[in-house]
Parts: C-alpha cells; structure tokens; sequence
C-alpha cells in the first residue's frame, strides 16, 4: 500500500518547473466538452438556415399580394386597365395611361 502511494505521488509531483510550464495543449475532456457545444450550437443554428428561404418566399408573396391590390386600387380609382409586369428579378405595376413603374421591386 505504501508502495502505491509513493507511485502516485511521483505520478502527482511535477519533476522540474520548466517541464510543467512547457507542456501546453488541451486535455481530452476539454477538446470534448467544446466539440459537444459546437455540434449543439450548430444543431440550434441548421434549422433556422433552410427555414430562409421559406421566409424570404413568404415576404415575396406578400408584396406581390400587395402589387396585385394596388394595380385593382388603381384601376378602380382611375377608371383604366391597370397591369402587373412579372419579371425574374422583381414586380412592378405600370398603368395604362402611364407606363412609368410603380411600387418596389422584390428581391
């Protein structure tokens, strides 16, 4: 018994101070615990990344559901043929009688 203990003592005791302050580096537990928090982090963070685009679909049908009632509005109020101008980059209403756009493009 006094034999091990004299072991774990050696195994305690650090032989010199430069050897001790010239090991540097993480331990096991350490490199583990952080790798756990960044795989959970990065599980917190992946869902919300796809649900993007779904936002961004959602915000571009609601400002064309908005384009499509200003161009009924305008054609109510002015008594002339109101249009809707699709295009791959961005939405824009035009008027009959005045071709110059209105309203803001969708990104």
């Amino acid at each position: 018994m006094a034999r091990m203990a004299i072991v774990a003592a050696k195994a305690m005791t650090p032989t010199s101070l430069s050897s001790a302050s010239s090991q540097r580096g993480f331990t096991l537990l350490e490199l583990i615990l952080v790798m756990g928090i960044v795989a959970l982090a990065a599980a917190l963070v992946a869902p919300n990344l796809t649900s993007l685009d779904s936002r961004n679909f959602d915000a571009q049908l609601r400002d064309l559901g908005a384009q499509l009632n200003y161009a009924r509005r305008n054609a109510i109020v002015s008594g002339q043929v109101s249009s809707i101008e699709l295009r791959a980059q961005d939405v824009q209403t035009t008027d009959a009688h005045n071709s110059a756009p209105r309203g803001k493009p969708v990104v």
